[in-house]
């Protein structure tokens, strides 16, 4: 692994553990918008940086995520286990993904 590439596994790694911890207040009942923002924007980081970096995967992978969110937002809360479940979930594969590049 060289240089630029351990940069960015250890970036959107830090990006994704935000994302994660952000989903985990959501489904504590946290405030249902900010919080979905936030994990948006990390998601759109890694996405973004992912693309610099070549790493295809990672990027529809965040890029699909991204989707998700927009129709949680879309639709209002309640947010609740399964959406966490499934969106960490997905924060997994996209780890994969970062990794396997």
């Amino acid at each position: 692994m060289n240089l630029d590439h351990s940069v960015f596994v250890e970036s959107c790694m830090e990006h994704l553990d935000h994302a994660e911890q952000a989903i985990l207040d959501l489904e504590q009942g946290g405030e249902f918008r900010p919080l979905l923002q936030r994990v948006y924007r990390c998601l759109h980081t890694v996405k973004g940086d992912a693309s610099t970096v070549g790493n295809t995967l990672a990027a529809t992978t965040a890029h699909a995520m991204e989707d998700e969110l927009e129709v949680l937002m879309t639709a209002g809360p309640p947010f609740t286990r399964a959406h966490a479940s499934q969106l960490l979930n997905r924060l997994d594969h996209l780890r994969a993904a970062i990794h396997a590049a």
